[in-house]
């Protein structure tokens, strides 16, 4: 496991699918306090998703590559580039 910051991020099941096998490769998230505080000038060594809450919820450890601003559909977000599936649980 990376000594680098981790950033944590939940996800559907649809999502969380297409992450943990490396089909999808940017994660969106809106310009909203919450993810600027966790977001804006920050660097980390990878994101740990889960699809769910409890202990027993799927995980997977996927590299940060980065992240930018981007418009859709006339609104801001963050585009969280995605890197190597590291670990994928349950």
């Amino acid at each position: 496991m990376s000594t680098e910051r981790v950033l944590q991020m939940n996800s559907s099941r649809e999502c969380f699918e297409e992450i943990s096998s490396g089909r999808r490769r940017t994660e969106y998230r809106p310009v909203k306090p919450f993810w600027s505080s966790r977001l804006d000038g920050k660097s980390y060594g990878e994101i740990h998703f889960r699809n769910g809450y409890g202990k027993n919820a799927p995980f997977a450890r996927v590299e940060f590559k980065g992240c930018t601003l981007v418009d859709r559909d006339g609104e801001p977000f963050y585009a969280v580039s995605l890197g190597k599936v590291l670990e994928v649980q349950r």
